[in-house]
């Protein structure tokens, strides 16, 4: 069915219907929630600014006179929100928060329909959080960032209608991407409850759950929603993947089959994630080749990639890719960053450009987990970790340290690289540093550094002089 963009007479015969009627008490009426549906999927298909400023112009006007109608203002609040998504910058911002207070509106005249909450948990999305690093920072430490805000709105639509299906599924799309302050005990909790209304079986509703569940540790009632999903629909490739991802974890030997039947046929996309889950491991060249190669071609370049991997760490077939995705998992529950916004300065010349995890990440699910790893504590030293792979012929050493963020340990060259920098450079002037109170600081952690490393390899006690 093509959608059209509703005209504003249009606009205004439909709003004229709804608002003749008295508002509805407690739940929306499935009347109400078609006309709303009808409205947003109109929005979505207009990007005509002057089309919705008019349509914004009537909607105002019959507010005027019908202040307390909040299904007028929830209309009001869509018009805005889709005006958000069509500007930029402090504009577009201006277009969220009237979004916000038209839906703020309309709670407040009926607090029990889900639509208004569901409308103000995408217009904090939409509004975001502060230009400013150090405000977003306090924002989140605060609850107070756009996505707990949002997750807050979520999951109040969630509870006021158990049923509510966009709310649901906004509500774990949020908690899936928080990285503090989660909300993913109340979307699970949500999620089950729902599980006693016709909402729990829509594939939109099974996909959040199999997701939730997964990222709560409870993998077999994952693997029941997804199963759920794909009986209904053997198409989904989505369903496809995310059910390989699920039974990666639970060592099912079906996993594999899977993960490839989603990719044999994935769009655009269910391809992008693919890609996302494999840019850590897969040489860009490899990549470069994926992304021009018909389905057939990606089949292969990635059944080639996995057995070579296999052979060349002496694993059984299929063993590598398993892997894989139990060591991305382990890396988005240990080593995820809180905030995207990663500054390097001039002097870091490895910058991985993840946002998802820490560089510590990356190495964990490149390499597995370390054989022996160390640490050196002192005041004005930055948190520091060393990891060791002892290997045939030559041993892998990689140093990390978090400066700017204690949540963010970045890859460095040498262990010396966890000295601050100023006294880094004051070693150069071996001279300066005897009568130097400074110096004899720096001899200590020089000397606690290498020590606290000596077991992972003979340089560390020959820089000694042991």
């Amino acid at each position: 069915m093509i959608i059209r963009p509703l005209s504003v007479p249009r606009l205004a015969l439909l709003l004229s219907l709804c608002c003749s009627a008295a508002p509805s008490l407690g739940a929306q009426s499935p009347g109400d929630r078609v006309l709303l549906e009808q409205l947003r999927d109109s929005l979505a298909a207009t990007s005509d600014l002057g089309s919705l400023r008019a349509m914004e112009g009537e909607l105002m006007a019959l507010a005027r006179y019908d202040r307390d109608n909040a299904f007028l203002h929830l209309r009001l609040g869509f018009v805005a929100l889709r005006m958000g998504q069509l500007t930029e910058g402090t504009i577009s911002r201006r277009h969220y928060d009237d979004a916000g207070g038209e839906f703020e509106w309309a709670i407040q005249q009926q607090p029990d329909w889900p639509w208004g909450w569901y409308g103000l948990g995408l217009a904090e999305l939409g509004a975001g959080n502060s230009e400013f690093a150090l405000v977003e920072g306090i924002q989140t430490m605060l609850g107070r960032d756009a996505l707990t805000r949002s997750a807050n709105a979520f999951a109040k639509s969630a509870e006021v209608d158990p049923g509510f299906a966009d709310g649901l599924v906004e509500l774990s799309n949020t908690a899936l991407q928080q990285r503090i302050n989660s909300r993913m005990d109340v979307a699970l909790a949500a999620l089950r409850r729902a599980g006693r209304t016709p909402a729990a079986a829509t594939p939109a509703v099974l996909l959040s759950r199999g997701r939730v569940e997964r990222a709560s540790g409870s993998l077999d009632s994952s693997a029941a929603s997804l199963r759920g999903l794909l009986a209904q629909d053997t198409s989904n490739t989505l369903a496809w993947l995310e059910l390989s991802r699920t039974l990666f974890l639970q060592d099912d030997p079906a996993a594999a089959d899977f993960w490839y039947r989603g990719l044999a046929a994935a769009g655009p996309a269910t391809l992008a994630l693919y890609r996302d889950d494999l840019r850590t491991v897969v040489p860009d060249s490899l990549l470069d080749r994926f992304d021009r190669s018909d389905p057939d071609g990606r089949l292969e370049l990635l059944r080639t990639f996995w057995r070579a991997r296999d052979a060349d760490e002496l694993h059984p077939s299929g063993a590598r890719l398993a892997e894989h995705y139990r060591r991305l998992d382990y890396a988005r529950r240990s080593y995820r960053l809180v905030s995207e916004r990663r500054q390097f300065n001039i002097a870091e010349r490895y910058r991985s450009g993840q946002t998802e995890y820490d560089d510590r990440g990356i190495i964990y699910i490149r390499h597995g987990e370390p054989d022996a790893t160390a640490r050196y504590n002192a005041p004005g030293i930055e948190p520091n970790e060393t990891w060791l792979y002892r290997r045939e012929g030559e041993d892998l050493l990689f140093h990390f340290v978090a400066r700017q963020d204690v949540q963010d340990f970045r890859l460095v060259e040498s262990v010396f690289d966890v000295l601050p920098f100023r006294s880094t450079v004051a070693m150069i002037d071996a001279e300066g540093l005897r009568d130097d109170a400074r110096g004899d600081a720096l001899a200590r952690h020089t000397e606690g550094l290498l020590r606290s490393r000596e077991g992972m390899s003979p340089i560390y006690a020959r820089l000694m002089g042991v």
